[in-house]
């Protein structure tokens, strides 16, 4: 078992480093840096003190592999810290740049028919594959050599939703990962074939060279639930190894700002096994979107308990949290007026001390939401929520949850139940 970090917060740019963080996902590299100084005005005139910021810029830091541009991450970032807004800076790798698939294409993922995914959307890379794991490892030393003493630097941001799209790759790499993992878990084959079961269909191996992972084997094939389960399992280890590398090549050079990553805690999507995750973060950070219908307060009520057990009561971080409706569910719901307050509110009695939008300022091109819009927009939706909160909370954001009092809860969920739920219907 491995020992759980220290706690650690990130300090905001204030006179004592306190109060409660409030921002977003910023973007400012899918704008003109002529509109940078308008943002930041807009930001201040909405209490915002932190941002997460290079989430998925590694093809604007590095455009080709000989050539690297820090030039507009330096100017954005200096804006901003004179600003006092504190910066969440990420490494960047929460999805690569095209020039990578093209001259590495071994490095993405496969699916369980064996095709090779196509590059064009993020997490487009396998956990496993050793190229792909020394380029983002590049980054991140470059990154940690480049800001890792910017004062305006007061955390870490690693990837991004680890697992949301690359947790079940079925590359050879993962063929050869997932035997290694196998035998570190059974250390006999004949453990192995015990747990599995495989006699059943006369399917029992004679060492790790033959394990095998669930791919494709036909339309009425059944894949063993033993195999399925630990593959599951193995996809978590997997990525959770990739993260704490991720984590270490930036501590080795930066080990006095705090290391985080945005967990998917809710009902019905979490991805990983978050307990263990807990134990290699400084922080705990979620990103909790608006769940359709009546069950809606129940089901935030829900994911925030998960969320403040996994932080053992300590403060924890809402990464993102959407302004009204989303477009990646299957029903985008928009929120009804005064709901965006209520929920932020609902967040921080919860536990948490930080109240964060993805995204923060309109995306160019596809919106996900937005509290923010540029000047000669109504500003109506991002006004709302800070003078709320302020109204509510004031520059304490402890003071909300002290109100909350002790909650009983007794819960087992997790990871390891929805891997059980998600191999029941695989089937």
């Amino acid at each position: 078992m491995t020992t759980r970090r220290t706690f650690s917060w990130p300090k905001l740019l204030t006179r004592n480093g306190g109060g409660m963080a409030f921002g977003g996902d910023y973007n400012p590299d899918q704008w003109p840096e002529s509109t940078w100084d308008d943002d930041i005005r807009l930001m201040k005139q909405a209490g915002v003190n932190t941002v997460a910021l290079a989430i998925f810029s590694w093809d604007r830091i590095q455009p080709t592999e000989d050539r690297w541009d820090f030039g507009w991450l330096d100017r954005i970032i200096d804006k901003l810290g004179k600003a006092g807004i504190a910066v969440d800076l990420a490494s960047a790798t929460a999805t690569a740049p095209l020039w990578l698939y093209e001259s590495h294409p071994e490095v993405l993922p496969r699916d369980k028919y064996g095709h090779q995914i196509n590059a064009g959307s993020r997490q487009s890379w396998s956990p496993t594959s050793p190229v792909f794991k020394e380029y983002a490892l590049t980054m991140c030393r470059k990154l940690a050599e480049r800001y890792g003493t910017n004062p305006y630097i007061t955390a870490w941001h690693m990837g991004n939703e680890y697992g949301w799209n690359n947790r079940e790759d079925y590359s050879d790499n993962a063929l050869a990962a997932f035997r290694r993992w196998c035998e570190r878990k059974y250390g006999t084959i004949e453990a192995l074939n015990a747990a599995w079961g495989t006699t059943f269909w006369g399917q029992e191996m004679n060492g790790f060279d033959e394990v095998l992972i669930p791919r494709f084997m036909g339309a009425d094939s059944m894949v063993n639930p033993g195999q399925k389960l630990d593959f599951e399992r193995f996809g978590n280890d997997m990525l959770l190894d990739f993260y704490k590398a991720e984590r270490d090549a930036i501590a080795e050079i930066c080990p006095d700002k705090p290391f985080t990553t945005n967990f998917m805690v809710s009902t019905d999507q979490c991805c990983m096994d978050y307990a263990d995750w807990a134990e290699e973060v400084d922080f705990v950070s979620n990103d909790h979107y608006f769940h359709e219908g009546e069950s809606h307060l129940d089901e935030l009520a829900c994911s925030d308990a998960l969320m403040d057990s996994l932080a053992l009561g300590k403060p924890w971080y809402v990464m993102e949290h959407s302004t009204s409706a989303v477009q990646w569910k299957p029903l985008n719901t928009r929120k009804r007026k005064g709901e965006l307050v209520r929920d932020s509110l609902a967040h921080v009695a919860m536990g948490a001390d930080a109240i964060n939008f993805f995204p923060m300022a309109r995306l160019r091109i596809w919106c996900r939401s937005l509290p923010f819009r540029h000047a000669a927009a109504c500003r109506r939706g991002y006004q709302s929520v800070p003078s709320g909160m302020r109204a509510r909370v004031g520059a304490q954001g402890s003071e909300c949850r002290r109100h909350a009092g002790k909650r009983a809860r007794a819960l087992r969920y997790g990871d390891p139940v929805q891997c059980r739920i998600r191999v029941g219907h695989a089937q």
